[in-house]
C-alpha cells in the first residue's frame, strides 16, 4: 500500500509540471518590474525646488556693510555659490536648487569688505529642505581697534568745475567701515551729501566729491562747512572733530578775512613763482575769472583795492 501511496503523489507531482504555473509566475515578475520603472521614472521627473538664502550684513558696530562679498560653500559638496549684492546696499541673497543642497548639508558662509570678515557654518535640517531654504541670515562682521574720521581738506575743483571735493582721513586705528554720510553746508544750510562707499584703512585717507551739486558763490562770502559721518553711524574715538569750516570770498587771496594790500602782494608773489597758494586761493586770486592766475588779477585786484572797479571769480553767482 505505500508503494500504491508513493506511486500517487509521484504522479501528482508530474501533473503539477505543466507551463501554466510557469507562466504566471513570469507574468508576476514582468509587471513587477515595469511598476519598478514607471515608480523610478516618475521620481526622476520631479522638478527640483528652490532653496533660498538672504539676509543684511552689518559691522559689530551697528554700521551697514554696503556691497558686501558673500560666498556660501556646500562642504559637503564643496560647490561654492556667490550671493547676489549691491554695491548701495547692504543685502545679499542667494536661490539655488535641491539637486545643490540637501538636508544634513554643511553650508560655510563667509562675508567680507576685502579688509574685515567673517566665516561660520549652517547645518540644513529637513525641515529647511521642506521650507523652501534657511532664508534670513543676517551677518554681523566684526571691526577692531578705534575709529576716528576727520576732514583734513576741502576745495573747489577750479578752474575744471564748480564742484566741492574733500579729504577723508581715518586717524585711528581700526577700519572705518562705509556706508556713511559725508554733509556739506553753506551759510549753514545743507545743500549736498555724499554716501561714503569705501572702507577706510587706518591711517589712511580718500578723496570724495560732492558730485551732481554746483557750488555758486554768493558775495560777499560763503561759509563752507563738511561734516563727516552727519547721519552718526560709526563709533568714533572722538566724536568732536568730524566738522571742517572755512570762509571762501573772492579776492581774499591771504584768507584773513579781508581783502586789501596784503592779497595783492601775495598774488603778485604767485605769480613771480615765489610762494605756492592752495586751490582756493588761487580759486579767490583769479578776479577776472579766466580760469587762469596772472598778472592781470593782480592788476584788476589792486584797482579793486583802490576803488577803482569790480571782481568777480568762478562759480559766483551772476549780478
Amino acid at each position: 500500500m505505500n508503494h500504491i501511496f508513493r506511486r500517487s503523489i509521484n504522479k501528482g507531482r508530474k501533473e503539477n509540471d505543466g507551463r501554466k504555473p510557469a507562466r504566471a509566475k513570469l507574468s508576476f515578475v514582468a509587471v513587477l518590474s515595469i511598476l519598478v520603472m514607471f515608480t523610478a521614472t516618475a521620481m526622476a521627473a520631479q522638478p527640483p525646488t528652490s532653496f533660498h538664502v538672504y539676509g543684511g550684513v552689518k559691522y559689530n558696530n551697528g554700521t551697514n556693510l554696503l556691497g558686501p562679498n558673500v560666498t556660501v560653500t556646500n562642504l559637503n559638496s564643496t560647490e561654492v555659490f556667490t550671493a547676489e549684492t549691491n554695491a548701495s546696499y547692504n543685502y545679499y541673497q542667494l536661490v539655488t536648487a535641491s539637486w545643490n543642497v540637501s538636508a544634513r548639508d554643511v553650508l560655510s558662509f563667509n562675508a567680507t569688505d576685502n579688509d574685515n570678515s567673517v566665516e561660520f557654518n549652517v547645518t540644513v535640517t529637513v525641515e529647511n529642505m521642506t521650507n523652501g531654504g534657511l532664508f534670513e541670515q543676517n551677518i554681523v562682521v566684526p571691526v577692531g581697534g578705534d575709529v576716528d574720521i576727520v576732514i583734513s581738506d576741502v576745495w573747489v575743483c577750479w578752474p575744471d568745475n564748480c564742484t566741492i571735493c574733500y579729504n577723508l582721513t581715518n586717524t585711528g586705528s581700526g577700519t572705518v567701515p562705509a556706508g556713511h554720510n559725508t554733509t556739506l553746508y553753506v551759510d549753514g544750510n545743507e545743500t549736498a551729501y555724499d554716501i561714503v562707499s569705501v572702507a577706510i584703512a587706518p591711517n589712511a585717507s580718500v578723496i570724495r566729491c560732492f558730485s551732481g551739486y554746483s557750488w555758486t558763490y554768493t558775495p560777499p562770502e560763503d561759509n563752507i562747512t563738511v561734516c563727516a559721518d552727519n547721519n552718526k553711524t560709526v563709533t568714533e574715538s572722538n566724536e568732536t572733530n568730524n566738522c571742517w569750516m572755512d570762509i571762501w570770498m573772492c579776492g581774499d587771496v591771504n584768507k584773513d578775512g579781508y581783502i586789501t594790500g596784503w592779497d595783492v602782494s601775495v598774488l603778485n608773489s604767485y605769480v613771480a613763482g615765489i610762494v605756492e597758494l592752495e586751490i582756493e586761493q588761487k580759486w579767490a586770486g583769479d578776479v577776472n575769472n579766466d580760469s587762469y592766475v596772472t598778472g592781470w588779477d593782480v592788476s584788476v585786484l589792486n584797482s579793486y583795492v583802490a576803488g577803482i572797479g569790480d571782481i568777480s571769480c568762478k562759480c559766483q553767482q551772476s549780478p
